[in-house]
C-alpha cells in the first residue's frame, strides 16, 4: 500500500529554546494552549491564519476523510470545515476551540489545538471544505506530542 500520509506537515527543530505554546488570536492579544484533541462533527472551531491577519470561524462538516489531491499526494482522515475562508499563506494556521466555550474568542484565557490548516477544497472556483489535518495526524506524523495531553473532543 505504501506510506500513508496523515499530515501535511514538518518538523523544524529549534536548539537550545524551549517554545511555549501560544495561539495569536488578534492584534497583539496570545492565547496559551492548554491541550490538544481532534474534532468532532458540527464543532464550532477557529483558525488563526497569518496571511488573512485575522481569525475566522467555521463548523467542523466532515472528519476522517481521506483526500487525493494529485497522482503523488493523498492525505488520509483530514477535517473538513465549512463557513471559513483562508487565503493562501494561511497554510499551517492552527485550527482550535476555546476552553469553557463562550461567544467571542477574544475573552477567553485558553484555548485547545484541533489541528493545522493544510489546504482547500474547490467546486467551480469556489471554496467549499477548508481541510485540516487533526492533531492526532501531526502527533503520528511527526512522531511529537502535542501540549503534552490529547483528548478527542465533541465524539
Amino acid at each position: 500500500m505504501g506510506v500513508r500520509t496523515f499530515a501535511d506537515v514538518a518538523r523544524v527543530g529549534i536548539a537550545d529554546r524551549d517554545v511555549a505554546p501560544y495561539i495569536h488570536i488578534d492584534c497583539r492579544v496570545l492565547r496559551p494552549v492548554t491541550f490538544a484533541g481532534d474534532p468532532g462533527v458540527g464543532q464550532r472551531v477557529w483558525m488563526s491564519g497569518a496571511a488573512s491577519g485575522q481569525v475566522l470561524r467555521g463548523t467542523v462538516a466532515r472528519t476522517g476523510v481521506d483526500l487525493q489531491f494529485h497522482p503523488f499526494r493523498r492525505l488520509y482522515d483530514q477535517v473538513l470545515v465549512r463557513g471559513m475562508a483562508p487565503i493562501p499563506g494561511d497554510s499551517g494556521a492552527p485550527l482550535f476551540t476555546p476552553v469553557g466555550l463562550r461567544d467571542e474568542v477574544k475573552i477567553l484565557d485558553e484555548v485547545k489545538i484541533l489541528g493545522l490548516l493544510s489546504a482547500g477544497l474547490y467546486t467551480n472556483g469556489v471554496l467549499v471544505y477548508s481541510v485540516f489535518s487533526p492533531t492526532s495526524g501531526v502527533e503520528r506524523e511527526l512522531g511529537v506530542e502535542v501540549c503534552g495531553r490529547v483528548q478527542t473532543i465533541g465524539k
